[in-house]
């Protein structure tokens, strides 16, 4: 007799659920339940992530360019058939030294990276554009193949041999004087500040050597003068 209040009680927090709420519930738990089951059964999976970069300092007109392309795989799960392309360097701008702008690897395993490279020479000199190179590969087994674009070269910048001669004088220039001369008006500015002092010790000394000769001659006329008188 004790515990019929507490059997009425619930029965009645039952009726008072809405049937549309207490079946929005019950699909909710059952998507959820689905949702984790299938998060389970997912198999590990790639992601290639492509970087595009030129490997030296400076691009010059007329000597090797090297270009370096380098997929990354961040994901969990090994990339399998995987192609890079690089379609982007104009043969009137380019001439083509060594290698190809394309590769296939058959595995990028998870954390590891693959580097594809190939040698251009810059035709002239002036601001280039670096789009993005293409990436594709297959995620995990019997999935989709997947696509993706590189990093660009921002400011990719083609230097004369005289402006390559130029930069090389100034990095030399930076280095001796301990960080001072970044620039070339540095050098310039530094070039006129030796001149001057130059110029005033050594004017100086002249002046100096002026009149001690005009003092000489006049002491040398002086006592031949007494001489003769």
């Amino acid at each position: 007799a004790a515990r019929l209040p507490v059997c009425l009680c619930s029965c009645a927090s039952l009726a008072m659920v809405p049937p549309r709420r207490l079946a929005a519930t019950t699909l909710l738990g059952a998507a959820l339940a689905a949702s984790s089951t299938l998060a389970a059964q997912q198999p590990p999976s790639a992601h290639v992530v492509l970087e595009k970069s030129v490997v030296e300092p400076r691009a010059v007109q007329g000597m090797n360019m090297t270009v370096a392309l380098t997929a990354y795989n961040t994901g969990d799960g090994p990339a399998t058939q995987v192609s890079i392309s690089d379609t982007t360097w104009s043969p009137e701008a380019f001439e083509f030294v060594e290698g190809q702008p394309a590769a296939t690897v058959e595995s990028i395993e998870a954390g590891e990276s693959f580097q594809h490279t190939f040698v251009l020479r810059p035709k002239s000199p002036g601001e280039l554009s670096a789009p993005a190179a293409t990436v594709s590969y297959t995620p995990f087994p019997n999935a989709e193949v997947q696509s993706g674009i590189s990093t660009t070269i921002q400011g990719l910048t083609v230097f004369s041999p005289l402006e390559n001669r130029v930069a090389q004088a100034v990095a030399v220039g930076r280095y001796l004087s301990l960080g001072y001369c970044q620039t070339v008006g540095d050098w310039m500015r530094v070039g006129f500040a030796v001149a001057a002092i130059l110029v005033a010790i050594f004017g100086n000394s002249a002046f100096g050597s002026i009149q001690a000769a005009n003092a000489r001659r006049k002491r040398e006329a002086a006592i031949k003068e007494l001489q003769e008188s």
